[in-house]
């Protein structure tokens, strides 16, 4: 039995950071590099969905990132694993989500990326989804979703059963490169319910731990 379970997209990033390009490996990477630095001992399944390329442009001054993707130029056959949590990254990415029906975990959770609106055939089989505020139209007819949404931005975060936090002012820091901060965010929630922590715990705990990522980047 597996602690976490991440499937999804591993991408191949090429970031242009002002004057500055570098490649690395993100998508579900970046989750299980985020977990491994909580705690190197949890046992971890890593399967991808799908292997693709993205090319990154930073915006450190509006803490913002834009990006050109082409996330499926390869299609992995998905195994599946028992595992206290699955994780799964980019859903509103993934072509064939039949995999979902054979995740065996107590827990499922998913998150999205911008720009194509989820399939919400995958609601039956989710309890949580993470998405940023300004990516949440691409929850297609949420309501219809039993689970729990958390939505998260640089100052706050809430759910969608009245759980709502808002980080102090003067935490809140601009100029920082964004990138990989919903995926460290979305790792860190998991780590906490991994070990029995209420929803707003994980989540206060999730925004003042992205935001401290964020800020060891500068």
């Amino acid at each position: 039995m597996h602690d976490i379970a991440l499937y999804g997209h591993l991408v191949f990033d090429t970031i242009n950071d002002y004057s500055k390009t570098e490649n690395e490996i993100g998508g579900i990477v970046n989750v299980w590099k985020a977990l491994t630095s909580f705690n190197t001992t949890l046992k971890l399944y890593v399967c991808p969905t799908n292997i693709g390329t993205s090319t990154i442009t930073i915006d450190k001054e509006n803490s913002q990132r834009t990006s050109e993707s082409q996330l499926n130029s390869i299609v992995v056959n998905v195994k599946c694993e028992p595992s206290i949590i699955s994780h799964i990254a980019y859903i509103n990415y993934i072509d064939d989500l039949s995999f979902l029906e054979n995740i065996k975990s107590n827990l499922i959770f998913a998150d999205v990326c911008s720009g194509k609106e989820i399939d919400k055939e995958a609601y039956k089989y989710l309890d949580y989804i993470f998405v940023s505020e300004e990516d949440i139209g691409i929850l297609k007819d949420i309501e219809e979703f039993d689970g729990i949404v958390i939505t998260h931005s640089p100052m706050k975060s809430y759910d969608n059963k009245g759980k709502f936090f808002v980080l102090d002012e003067d935490r809140y820091i601009k100029g920082v490169n964004v990138l990989g901060a919903g995926d460290y965010y979305a790792a860190r929630f998991m780590h906490e319910k991994l070990h029995h922590k209420s929803d707003y715990q994980s989540m206060v705990a999730s925004h003042i731990s992205t935001t401290n990522y964020l800020k060891s980047k500068l």
